[in-house]
């Protein structure tokens, strides 16, 4: 007999968190910082990928990540934009924790603790909250150890290749979400078991 659904990963920029604008300007601060050439919106857009260390060794090669991770912590707090949630995803949030089930994040965004607070300050919907993961294929065992349950309890929402790939390393559900990074062409080449186009769409999915 399938077992139900019981745990939710997800990921925190593109699927919780509109982030992309702020995230972009820390790209380009970081850039100005290294003095290499600062790059578009639409450049950002169509060549972000994760692991992050995939895009800064293309345009920071020789640079040590640790050094590169640390100046994009402390750059991120001082750009003009700030990351804001995705608008009807908190009234979805509430209605997966009456249903039962438990929620948690796995993120790269080094910040999503703070944020959770800033964004629903009257909630507590996640726990535990894996931030400041640099390749999360390498965390997500961990994380379903920790977690308890089996992997076809576990469901793994993403909006970026590196989300389906890790949750296919768990061997765990994946659904790619439209509201981040990634097209609907690049998760469905992913493998992604299932396309949506808000988080809404995991309630009608359940």
């Amino acid at each position: 007999m399938k077992k139900k659904l019981q745990f939710l990963i997800f990921d925190w920029s593109g699927v919780v968190s509109n982030d992309m604008l702020p995230t972009f300007e820390t790209y380009n601060l970081l850039f100005q910082h290294y003095k290499v050439p600062e790059i578009t919106l639409n450049y950002f857009r169509e060549n972000f990928q994760l692991p992050y260390s995939l895009f800064t060794e293309k345009h920071l090669p020789g640079i040590a990540l640790p050094e590169i991770q640390e100046n994009f912590r402390q750059l991120f707090k001082t750009v003009d934009s700030a990351p804001k949630a995705i608008p009807g995803v908190a009234p979805v949030l509430r209605e997966l924790k009456k249903r039962g089930l438990i929620l948690s994040v796995l993120s790269s965004h080094p910040y999503v603790s703070r944020e959770t607070k800033l964004f629903f300050p009257d909630d507590d919907f996640f726990n535990p909250i894996f931030e400041d993961v640099a390749n999360k294929v390498d965390m997500i065992d961990k994380l379903i150890q920790e977690s308890g349950f089996s992997s076809e309890e576990i469901l793994y929402i993403g909006d970026m290749t590196h989300d389906i790939e890790a949750g296919k390393h768990g061997n765990v559900l994946t659904a790619g979400v439209l509201t981040g990074y990634d097209s609907r062409a690049q998760l469905e080449k992913a493998g992604a078991d299932i396309i949506i186009e808000n988080l809404e769409g995991i309630l009608r999915f359940l």
